[in-house]
């Protein structure tokens, strides 16, 4: 999907399609297929439950599940959750949503509105313009093909 969802190479690639179905709406995590591969045309993803603590709950068990952030980004994602920065933790099931949303909302921003969405034929720059090392999918891409043109357009 070189070109489509990502750009760059192995040692360094920049991401430009999000996928941000976590669950929090339905319980269900429901996975990009990767269009147009003649094998799979048809075919339908398969939801997957999201992992929840209700379990417990039954059994008569409580947990609170805390985060403590310590990578680079950390100051950031807490002041999602925390504009006065008053807390340090993070409440998993208080906080991925409003986080997540945060992301998407930069992730627009920066590459579109289609950058949610699998099946979109062009990347886009942060300005919002169609990025010039983007080319459109194939109709039925042979995925051997795509990973060989992936391993030989400068990026080995």
């Amino acid at each position: 999907m070189h070109r489509t969802w990502f750009t760059g190479n192995f040692a360094y690639s920049r991401m430009i399609r999000r996928h941000f179905d976590i669950g929090l709406d339905d319980g269900l995590v429901t996975p990009w297929l990767v269009p147009g591969v003649s094998a799979c045309r048809g075919s339908r993803p398969e939801d997957c439950p999201a992992p929840d603590l209700a379990a417990l709950a039954r059994h008569g068990f409580a947990i609170r599940f805390e985060i403590e952030p310590r990578e680079w980004e950390s100051t950031k994602i807490l002041a999602i959750v925390y504009p006065e920065g008053q807390r340090r933790r993070l409440e998993p099931a208080r906080h991925f949503g409003p986080i997540m949303d945060a992301i998407r909302t930069q992730a627009v921003a920066r590459y579109g509105p289609d950058v949610g969405h699998p099946g979109v034929q062009t990347a886009r720059h942060e300005s919002g313009t169609p990025h010039p090392e983007s080319s459109p999918l194939p109709v039925a891409p042979d995925f051997a093909a795509l990973a060989r043109r992936w391993l030989t357009d400068e990026n080995s």
